[in-house]
């Protein structure tokens, strides 16, 4: 029954796949004849890298169903510097944009998308869909690597810290933004802070001392307690920065966008706190996330 199972399971995978795939390429195929437009603009303070690439793929998945071109506005956010759209008719500036709305729900606006006007619309009323609550559910996040690719600068970050054929594990900690070593007047969520079970994480890391594990958090001083807890493990002891703030340094956002690049190479992660950052990196090349034994992380 168990292998039964696994074989309907896969056909379904199987069957996804292809549909998804007919779906992407009949779109980009048809983009250029498509009249209705919405136009994604993301910011500086509109999120982190995880919501940057999730909320545009869900954009994306509705304007496939809608038929309605869609549009990256290229603004001040710097992680569309290292973390590019494959395919570049995407993208868009202020100043090819002439007459446009504002859209303010997603939901009850979508059907009454004219022709010939740009509609602007922003990650927090993406956020807004009905059916929101399960995004990570979408097929189309998992075709990210269709969508998005990493930049030379990012790939040339990475491998000075990793071998190309090196095999290894991740763990990936957000302690929140409350743990974020910046002055705390510039911090937008002082209340952000992540659940974990220390004790299920060490306990992680001992049953697997014999691999090559890496860890990433967003608070250094806790990568380095486990560095000294664990010597075995591996750290990158860079300076990295919450991408959405205007405070954070370039080479901050490369360094960030790097650990979301190690992440996704890994052959699996283990989520010890909820982080769409984490879930996004997995999403990339789709590789698994390994939770807690007491279950997911829940959202805070």
């Amino acid at each position: 029954m168990y292998n039964i199972l696994n074989k309907n399971k896969n056909k379904n995978i199987n069957y996804i796949n292809k549909q998804m795939n007919r779906l992407l390429d009949n779109y980009f195929n048809d983009y250029n004849t498509f009249k209705k437009k919405i136009v994604y603009k993301f910011d500086l303070g509109h999120g982190g890298v995880g919501d940057f690439t999730k909320f545009f793929l869900v954009l994306l998945d509705l304007c496939i169903k809608y038929k309605i071109k869609l549009y990256y506005l290229i603004g001040d956010s710097c992680v569309n510097h290292y973390l590019k759209l494959k395919h570049k008719k995407i993208y868009i500036t202020n100043e090819e944009i002439e007459n446009y709305i504002i859209i303010n729900n997603i939901d009850s606006e979508i059907e009454n998308i004219v022709e010939n006007i740009y509609y602007i619309i922003t990650p927090n009323i993406v956020c807004g869909m009905h059916n929101i609550k399960d995004i990570y559910n979408f097929d189309i996040l998992s075709y990210m690597n269709d969508i998005f690719y990493f930049t030379k600068e990012i790939e040339i970050n990475a491998n000075k810290y990793i071998d190309e054929n090196e095999n290894y594990i991740s763990i990936h900690l957000r302690l929140g933004d409350q743990f974020l070593e910046i002055d705390k007047n510039l911090i937008h969520c002082l209340h952000d802070v992540r659940q974990y079970n220390e004790d299920e994480l060490f306990n992680y890391i001992e049953t697997n001392k014999d691999k090559i594990i890496f860890f990433f958090c967003d608070n250094k001083n806790y990568k380095l307690k486990i560095k000294n807890k664990y010597d075995f493990i591996s750290i990158i002891d860079y300076d990295i920065g919450h991408t959405t703030y205007t405070h954070t340094t370039n080479l901050q956002v490369i360094n960030t966008i790097t650990d979301f690049y190690l992440l996704s190479k890994s052959k699996n992660i283990y989520v010890a706190s909820y982080s769409g950052f984490s879930i996004m990196a997995s999403k990339m090349n789709n590789i698994p996330l390994i939770y807690p034994l007491s279950g997911p992380p829940l959202e805070p």
